[in-house]
C-alpha cells in the first residue's frame, strides 16, 4: 500500500505546495 499512500501524499503535497508553498503535514510517514 505504498503506491496508494505515495500518490495521495503527492497529490496533497502538490496542492498544498501550490496553495501554501510549504509541505510539512505530509512529510510524516503514515
Amino acid at each position: 500500500m505504498s503506491s496508494r499512500g505515495n500518490y495521495h501524499n503527492a497529490k496533497f503535497g502538490y496542492e498544498k505546495e501550490t496553495s501554501s508553498s510549504v509541505i510539512i503535514p505530509i512529510t510524516v510517514p503514515k
